[in-house]
């Protein structure tokens, strides 16, 4: 990145995700550093003032993709290097997933965080839960070993469910994705195994 001041850094993309918190909002944001920070805002006298500003990932290397075939892909596979996903539940708690490939997040988050992650582990997605008052309870790492994109996560009850898609075997024609579905349970933390759905998305 040629300039951190910039608002927008050369091959990079800030991505802002925003949920609600009755009347009050949680804020998840993809920096120009490729960092993912956290941030709750209470609305009172018709402002928001905000209470509390969480590192959920730090800044990495994220190598750009292009379109390098003549394949065609619907889901947006490009963009999924930039984006953070978000979602909060009635207690006030925070959820936010990020895709590994093809970041770093792995090795910065072992790094960052002192916790220790698979020596291989350089896909899937790091899933972390917050809590009220913005304390990291803990990241789940979803691991499959093939390329993987998580869409969508959220709140269900007392668990966190996270879904996409993941390529176990690329046809010629470019397809190949199947389903992936993830419950993990609130409060626990480690590796976790999707469930996957054969031929879903083929």
């Amino acid at each position: 990145i040629p300039d951190h001041k910039a608002l927008l850094p050369r091959a990079t993309r800030d991505a802002v995700r925003l949920a609600p918190l009755g009347e009050h909002l949680a804020l998840a944001l993809h920096t120009g550093r490729n960092s993912i920070l956290a941030y709750r805002y209470s609305y009172s006298g018709g402002g928001f003032k905000r209470d509390w500003r969480t590192l959920v990932e730090p800044g990495v290397a994220v190598g750009g993709r292009s379109t390098t075939s003549g394949t065609f892909d619907p889901f947006g596979g490009l963009h999924d290097q930039w984006q953070v996903l978000l979602d909060t539940d009635a207690n006030g708690r925070l959820a936010l997933a990020v895709n590994l490939n093809p970041t770093d997040y792995a090795e910065g988050h072992a790094t960052h965080f002192r916790e220790t992650l698979p020596a291989d582990f350089f896909t899937g997605a790091l899933l972390t839960e917050l809590a009220l008052d913005g304390r990291r309870v803990g990241t789940s790492y979803l691991e499959t070993r093939v390329q993987t994109e998580v869409k969508a996560i959220k709140w269900h009850g007392e668990s966190i469910v996270a879904v996409g898609r993941f390529l176990p075997t690329r046809l010629p024609d470019g397809s190949g994705w199947d389903g992936l579905v993830s419950v993990i349970p609130a409060g626990r933390h480690g590796r976790e195994d999707p469930f996957c759905c054969p031929s879903m998305l083929r």
